[in-house]
C-alpha cells in the first residue's frame, strides 16, 4: 500500500454522470488485484476532506509506466470534484487496498455478474481471467442498469466474453427487467464454476441465493462507505450471519468475500 500525489493523465466522460481517470502511478500497483480499491481525494477541496474509495478499473503496465484506472459516478462533492480535474493536475490516492477476487486453478467456465457502476472492477477481473489462461469461450457476463445510456463498457467487453446478457429496468436495451433473472434462466443450462459479482446490494443478496441454491461458489463485491479504507474508523461494518458475535468491516475482511465464509 502507498500513498501519493497521482498525476492525472486523462479524464474522460463516458456516459451521463460517468467518467474514467486514468493516473500514472507507482510500482506497488503491479501488485493489485481485480476487486481491490483506492481512496482518492482531490487536493484543497475544502468540500470534501475525506478520501473516497474507489474500484480498481483496470491496471496497465507499459513502457512509460503504470496506469491506473478508476470508472465511477458522480454522486457528491467528492465524486462532482474529481469528474472536475484534468491531465496535468494531481490526485491524493492511497492504495491497493482491501481483498480482491481469486482466480480457481484450472477455472473452466465462469459467471461474471455487473450491476450499474458495479461492472467497473469486472473489467480487471476479465483482464486477470485472460492472463490467467481462462478462455473467453467459458465467460458468461451479464450486466444490468436502469436504462440504456447507464449500461458502461458494452463495446470493450464483447471482445473479452463469450456471452453477453444485458437488462435495463426500462426494457430500453436488452431484456426488460433485473439482471438477475438472466443469471437465473443461465444457471438452468449451465453449472459454472463460479459467480463473481459487483453492485447494488439487492442484486448481491440474490446473486448468493441464486449461486447457493445451484450449489456454485460466489465471490461478491460489497460497496460501502468508507472514511479511512484501512479499518481504523470501523465506518464499514457490516453484519455477517455466519458469525453473528462480531462484525465483517468491508476496507479489511473485503470489499470481495467467499460466500463460503459470508452470508446476508
Amino acid at each position: 500500500m502507498i500513498q501519493e500525489n497521482a498525476g492525472v493523465l486523462s479524464n474522460i466522460q463516458v456516459g451521463p454522470g460517468y467518467y474514467k481517470i486514468t493516473f500514472g502511478v507507482g510500482e506497488d500497483f503491479k501488485k493489485a488485484f481485480p476487486g481491490q480499491f483506492v481512496m482518492a481525494r482531490v487536493p484543497n477541496n475544502e468540500g470534501a476532506v475525506l478520501r473516497r474509495p474507489f474500484s480498481i478499473h483496470r491496471v496497465v503496465c507499459g513502457t512509460n509506466g503504470i496506469d491506473l484506472e478508476i470508472l465511477f459516478k458522480v454522486v457528491g462533492k467528492g465524486t462532482t470534484a474529481l469528474a472536475r480535474v484534468k491531465a496535468g493536475d494531481q490526485v491524493d490516492i492511497l492504495g491497493p487496498l482491501g481483498k480482491g477476487f481469486t482466480v480457481p486453478e484450472s477455472l473452466g467456465r465462469c459467471f461474471l455478474v455487473g450491476g450499474g457502476i458495479g461492472i467497473a472492477p469486472l473489467i480487471f477481473l476479465l483482464d486477470r481471467l485472460a492472463r490467467k489462461g481462462v478462455d473467453k469461450s467459458g465467460i458468461s457476463l451479464f450486466i444490468g442498469a436502469a436504462s440504456k445510456k447507464h449500461l458502461l463498457c458494452l463495446d470493450e467487453v464483447r471482445k473479452k466474453v463469450s456471452q453477453l446478457y444485458t437488462a435495463t429496468d426500462d426494457g430500453s436495451f436488452g431484456e426488460k427487467g433485473l439482471v438477475t433473472r438472466l443469471l437465473e434462466t443461465a444457471l438452468e443450462n449451465i453449472h459454472p464454476d463460479i459467480i463473481y459479482a459487483c453492485g447494488p446490494i439487492a442484486m448481491l443478496k440474490q446473486v448468493a441465493f441464486l449461486g447457493n441454491r445451484s450449489h456454485v461458489p460466489c465471490q461478491i463485491s460489497l460497496e460501502s462507505m468508507m472514511a479511512c479504507g484501512m479499518g481504523a474508523c470501523l465506518g464499514c461494518a457490516v453484519k455477517n450471519t455466519r458469525h453473528l458475535e462480531k462484525y465483517d468491516h468491508v476496507c479489511m475482511d473485503g470489499p470481495v468475500f467467499d460466500l463460503e465464509n459470508f452470508q446476508f
